[in-house]
């Protein structure tokens, strides 16, 4: 409880300090050539992403293994289609030959790591350079928060995957204030019909500028409020990411809580960005990554036709991926967009559409875990088989040798509550999902 308490002490007192002497000099830099990038005319667009491809690509020769072995050569890439002669790699690839993935052009206090294990259920350990990778990734969601209307230094909602507490656990306290970040956070894992008017209170009081949450969180949240006939305090706008925003959930989300939803399209691995402009538009973030859609047999596809996203990161040197199969799809409009920046736009995009298991209750519980590599160590693939509302059963496959995290099932208790009963259940091999695809929830064997 004490260790609790210092904690906010710490935040509090940082919160003091003007953010003008908080921010980086790394960081500001970052920001500024992140707005100057949407100035660039197309030819502009073409260069640098030659000059960055080049780039990354040489570095990942010289400091990755996989590359050392698999690269073929012709280096400087003269145009984008030289990438082309590149392989195209996918999660399963990476997850096998994990070191062979990783730059040794870094010290180990130089990186950051996390684990994700994305809608497959094969978890990754992704790593990035401290602190680089994060403040760029900082400067493009100002990028994404301008687009949105919203003020520099604006006050915010977070409905997403991160666990709060107060000073005596997980049951006393759904809510947290984090005043250095000028943020309110909730707790989407005890979200529900008891506790959705204390958490309007805490809004009243934060009196916010923007939710910032998964589409599926903030949909659960415009439908409580609805159902209880709930006031809110005004937001400018609501930022969602992480899933597919589906238009049933965009509708009650934008209706209920009276802002637009602008939608932010990235992963983990931080090889691919999109989001929404003031226009609705999802354009590619051309100084993010660059983006190809290709096709079943690994070829481009024209604008407007589907295909699959493959994506070649620029800013994380501790783990560069290079042409990296995300298993998403969507299509390249041949038009371009009112708002006037040239970076390529998006007419289709079928990105992750949420992952839910049924709770006792009969409501929907999104597997927006957060896990990291502490709760998924030793396990190389994992997907959760619903048996009935409440109950669901885990099948995993570990590495040889290697046992299975005994802390997992604690992990998804403090998640999901008393919610879902689950069970454990190790398998050798965990075959395709329905279609041939890899999926995290299987419900080919679910009788309701």
């Amino acid at each position: 409880m004490l260790e609790w308490y210092v904690t906010q002490g710490a935040k509090h007192t940082l919160a003091l300090v003007p953010s003008a002497l908080r921010e980086p000099m790394g960081l500001w830099r970052r920001s500024r050539a992140v707005l100057q990038a949407e100035t660039w005319t197309r030819e502009r667009i073409r260069a640098e992403r030659v000059q960055r491809l080049n780039r990354v690509l040489s570095r990942a020769v010289r400091h990755v293994a996989f590359y050392r072995e698999h690269a073929p050569g012709g280096l400087p890439l003269r145009t984008v289609e030289d990438l082309q002669h590149w392989p195209v790699v996918d999660r399963s690839t990476i997850s096998e030959r994990i070191d062979e993935f990783r730059s040794d052009c870094l010290p180990k206090w130089r990186t950051r790591g996390g684990a994700t294990t994305g809608r497959s259920g094969v978890p990754l350990g992704v790593r990035w350079d401290w602190p680089g990778a994060l403040w760029w990734e900082h400067a493009f969601h100002r990028r994404l928060f301008r687009w949105a209307g919203l003020p520099k230094g604006f006050r915010r909602v977070i409905l997403r995957g991160g666990l709060v507490h107060g000073p005596r656990g997980p049951e006393s306290r759904w809510w947290q204030v984090v005043p250095q970040h000028r943020a309110l956070v909730l707790s989407v894992f005890q979200l529900s019909h008891a506790t959705i008017e204390p958490y309007v209170r805490a809004m009243a009081r934060f009196q916010p500028h923007a939710l910032l949450a998964y589409p599926s969180a903030a949909a659960k949240f415009a439908r409580l409020v609805r159902e209880r006939g709930l006031s809110l305090p005004p937001l400018r706008a609501i930022v969602t990411s992480s899933e597919s925003l589906l238009p049933e959930d965009r509708a009650i989300i934008e209706e209920t809580l009276g802002a637009t939803a602008t939608d932010f399209y990235g992963h983990a691995e931080r090889a691919v960005a999109a989001a929404q402009c003031e226009h609705g538009s999802y354009h590619v973030f051309e100084d993010y990554g660059y983006a190809e859609i290709l096709d079943a047999a690994g070829e481009p596809v024209l604008p407007g036709a589907v295909g699959e996203i493959v994506a070649t990161g620029f800013h994380n040197r501790a783990m560069p991926f290079i042409r990296y199969r995300t298993g998403d799809h969507a299509a390249f409009s041949p038009d371009g967009c009112a708002c006037g920046r040239a970076f390529r736009v998006l007419s289709i995009l079928e990105g992750r559409p949420p992952e839910y298991l049924i709770a006792h209750d009969g409501t929907r519980v999104a597997l927006r875990f957060g896990l990291g590599s502490a709760e998924l160590g030793g396990i190389e693939e994992l997907r959760f088989f619903p048996r009935a509302p409440g109950v669901a059963e885990i099948r995993y496959v570990c590495r040889a040798g290697a046992a299975a995290p005994s802390n997992l099932l604690d992990s998804l208790r403090i998640r999901t509550g008393d919610a879902i009963d689950y069970r454990l259940v190790r398998v050798d091999r965990l075959h395709a999902g329905p279609g041939g695809k890899a999926v995290l929830v299987d419900r080919s064997e679910y009788r309701p």
